[in-house]
């Protein structure tokens, strides 16, 4: 009998957590597998891709708080063989409708976040979710973090309490290098050498203000250069601001969200992620499979598991600017060998992440089937 997964979500958004699900949605359901999936609310702009990957039911739930029956009669009308809740609060949902009696089917936290730290960043609020996480991560039956750190940071937060964790990390696809767009054209045209590029959600956790200040010292010394961020969010208008009170309006480039940014990433000579805190870190792997040279800030906990310790690219203190100058202008006077970018990039495949996380889940992991 096919294996039935129903994966939980939220809303369908273009974040990592979700463009990690849509990717795996799509591997396993090639394997055979039946995948179904149960979203809170609709409205998200991967509303239309996820339903062309599988069959979607919407709780039409205002906030993930307020979804746990309607969640509870969705599990019992679709009958898997496994929940998936993926993202904190829909584990913390998920968890306190199993722990009720509500749902019975076995639950498996899908854990994008690293705990710790995206916690102690909201205060009060962050104490009384730890508190929460701390009494309901236990009622599931696995808990599957994005890295190996993030799944050693669970644990330690849940301590004393006993959690199964283990860890399997995010898909990434191939890239897919096209011609540019018109848009992306105009966007290149406005860049100077050396490109620097960072692709990311426009927000506090990837501390894109230390990057323009750390472009600014590089800047400086360089007397040339264009960063161009790449995504959108709700810093976007702030940190435009930012960047002429830097002075550096016309080489700070905004390109918005992008499809498929490995286009726009081939045409770079380096690439910069100055995240406070990254559970995986998609975009360093999209970066490297284009073979484009990256440095990472060390923050938790992936980057320093991607880079391996530092192998495939330089790592520096969260914050730092200066240091971040610096570690451009080394990585971009120095030669880099492409091949094994690419090379541990393709680690990190759509491939190997289904086989580790169907692991996790206890299904088998056949290979995607040939096509017809």
């Amino acid at each position: 009998m096919t294996m039935r997964i129903a994966f939980y979500l939220p809303y369908l958004a273009v974040g990592g957590a979700e463009k990690s699900t849509l990717w795996m949605v799509r591997e396993i359901r090639a394997r055979g597998y039946d995948v179904r999936l149960i979203v809170d609310r609709r409205g998200g702009p991967l509303d239309a891709s996820f339903a062309e990957a599988a069959p979607v039911r919407y709780l039409d739930a205002p906030r993930t708080a307020f979804a746990g029956p309607a969640l509870a009669k969705a599990v019992k009308d679709e009958a898997p063989d496994v929940l998936v809740a993926t993202m904190t609060h829909n584990i913390l949902t998920a968890a306190l409708m199993k722990r009720l009696g509500m749902i019975r089917t076995p639950l498996i936290g899908w854990e994008h976040a690293v705990l710790s730290p995206m916690r102690a960043a909201r205060g009060l609020r962050g104490k009384v979710e730890a508190r929460m996480i701390r009494a309901l991560y236990p009622v599931c039956d696995k808990i599957v973090c994005v890295s190996k750190g993030a799944a050693d940071d669970a644990v330690a937060l849940c301590a004393p309490a006993h959690i199964n964790v283990t860890f399997a990390y995010n898909p990434v696809p191939k890239p897919q290098i096209g011609a540019l767009s018109a848009t992306e054209q105009a966007l290149v045209a406005r860049l100077k050498p050396p490109r620097i590029v960072s692709l990311g959600r426009l927000n506090a956790a990837k501390d894109y203000r230390t990057l323009m200040r750390a472009f600014q010292y590089f800047a400086r010394t360089q007397n040339a250069g264009s960063l161009l961020l790449i995504g959108d969010g709700e810093q976007r208008n702030a940190l435009e601001s930012a960047a002429t009170g830097f002075g550096l309006g016309d080489r700070i480039v905004f390109a918005g969200a992008v499809d498929n940014p490995a286009s726009l990433l081939a045409q770079c000579d380096l690439f910069v992620s100055s995240s406070l805190t990254e559970s995986f870190g998609i975009a360093i792997v999209e970066a490297m499979s284009v073979g484009l040279p990256v440095i990472a800030t060390d923050c938790p906990t992936a980057p320093r598991e991607i880079l391996d310790d530092g192998k495939y690219g330089a790592l520096t203190p969260v914050g730092d600017a200066q240091a971040l100058a610096r570690a451009m202008r080394e990585a971009l006077q120095t030669d880099h060998d492409k091949d094994a970018l690419r090379a541990r990039a393709a680690e990190f495949s759509v491939e190997r992440a289904a086989d580790a996380f169907l692991a996790a889940l206890g299904a088998d992991a056949p290979p995607r089937q040939a096509a017809a």
